[in-house]
């Protein structure tokens, strides 16, 4: 094993990808055959929605609800090498509508650390870049209550961390190159986290997505492009290599996106 942080931080970066179906990739990557799991639930409610530069209520004055059940795979599998593997399965409802069943989009890639920072004496942080593919799940899509966008799309990113004794802090930035004409994406990611014990450790972040690109000229292209603004905080309990977190998001702006409370329970486990 390269340090023993990993057991710590991987699970931080998991609740922000439970919460968000993208994920926020780690900068700190496990040593060769080291293995990791985790399992979420993860629960998103709105009854508004960012339409333009205005707040409105969702059709009817419904409320939009989904439960996510996620389980994320990750290995190393040679030095500076990891891949991963999520996948998850979603009940989607809104108030009169037939609620949505099905597998979540799968995402699977590859993580490449190009700077250890516990490997050198250099002030650098650690780096890694990261490819990831999506494939779409077989959900029903242009429905209120979609499980997600259903498409197909390639993810490309960097992602940087530093530890401070007890505090950290870290993020990453990329594009995603979605098919089946949704527009592409760009996204940045920035958080902190700090070791109240060794038991004990809580974090906060911000994330950003922009939907900048689309092969679509018609009226609907404007309804496609996604954009959000999302505060999350989370707090974990660790013993041996194991987790528990717990965490809370809140969309606190963006466009054609719905005004989500997003709150996640996770189990993870390093071996």
């Amino acid at each position: 094993m390269k340090y023993t942080h990993y057991h710590i931080l991987l699970p931080l970066f998991f609740l922000v990808f439970s919460q968000f179906t993208h994920a926020q990739h780690s900068p700190w990557l496990l040593s060769p055959g080291d293995n990791f799991f985790s399992i979420s639930l993860v629960n998103q409610k709105a009854d508004k929605a960012f339409l333009g530069d205005r707040t409105k209520n969702l059709p009817n004055n419904g409320t939009l609800e989904q439960d996510t059940y996620w389980l994320n795979y990750q290995r190393g599998l040679f030095e500076n090498v990891n891949i991963e593997l999520s996948q998850g399965y979603s009940i989607a409802k809104f108030d009169g509508l037939r609620n949505q069943q099905d597998f979540t989009d799968t995402t699977v890639g590859l993580s490449y650390q190009i700077l250890d920072e516990f490997l050198q004496d250099l002030w650098l942080p650690s780096i890694s870049v990261h490819l990831f593919s999506t494939t779409a799940g077989g959900y029903q899509t242009q429905r209120v209550n979609a499980i997600g966008d259903g498409a197909d799309g390639l993810e490309y990113s960097v992602s940087a961390g530093k530890i401070f004794s007890k505090f950290g802090i870290y993020g990453d930035l990329g594009i995603r190159d979605r098919q089946d004409s949704l527009p592409d994406e760009r996204f940045w990611n920035v958080g902190v986290f700090y070791s109240l014990t060794p038991q004990w450790t809580i974090s906060s972040g911000f994330q950003y997505t922009n939907a900048y690109k689309t092969d679509r000229s018609d009226a609907a292209a404007a309804l496609l492009e996604e954009d959000t603004e999302r505060y999350s905080t989370s707090i974990q309990y660790r013993w041996a290599r194991h987790s528990v977190n717990f965490g809370f998001s809140e969309v606190i702006d963006g466009r054609s996106a719905p005004k989500s409370d997003i709150f996640s329970l996770s189990f993870s486990s390093s071996l």
